[in-house]
């Protein structure tokens, strides 16, 4: 199901806003539930002209082949965004392609995380209010606090500038 739902954004995308390749491939990946990422995604589709967007799914994308999606889309730069399960799922990408530019964790929930060397960049955000997820640790990383809950930090503004300053920021070729 999620392969067809790929193709068909894939398709759409390349109808919509034709098929140029941008040089950089943002996917973002969310957690077990309705995903909390549409904030973000929106925000980096229409604020990162040199970046194409592809959401790994909707109800459970943490349990998506990213790596699959990076061989079948070739891209110069790689940013991974994930959001709680979706965490993991990309820090065990990172660790399958040769390098990524940016990883965004969103409150990683359950297991602890260790980055790969080849993660250039990374952005982790935690919740400042209590919730029953456990909070998972970024060996690697530091911490930057965003007020709400676990599904609320993802739709801050805070958080989608700073991504997406962080995505704008990626030094990439001038295509001509």
């Amino acid at each position: 199901m999620a392969t067809a739902l790929q193709l068909i954004v894939v398709i759409v995308a390349c109808f919509v806003g034709g098929c140029a390749h941008k040089p950089i491939l943002v996917i973002t990946s969310g957690g077990l539930g309705f995903s909390q990422m549409g904030e973000v995604r929106r925000a980096i589709e229409k604020q990162c002209p040199n970046a194409d967007v592809v959401s790994a799914g909707w109800w459970d994308a943490y349990k998506s082949d990213l790596s699959r999606i990076i061989r079948e889309s070739p891209h110069d730069h790689i940013v991974l965004v994930g959001h709680s399960l979706g965490c993991q799922t990309i820090a065990q990408t990172a660790g399958k392609v040769s390098k990524v530019d940016l990883a965004v964790l969103i409150d990683p929930a359950w297991d602890d995380i260790r980055l790969p060397r080849n993660v250039e960049h990374c952005l982790w955000y935690r919740r400042s209010d209590f919730g029953w997820e456990r909070e998972a640790n970024v060996n690697g990383a530091s911490f930057i606090t965003i007020k709400g809950g676990h599904n609320d930090i993802p739709q801050s503004p805070e958080l989608v500038a700073a991504v997406v300053k962080a995505i704008n920021g990626i030094p990439v070729k001038v295509r001509r």
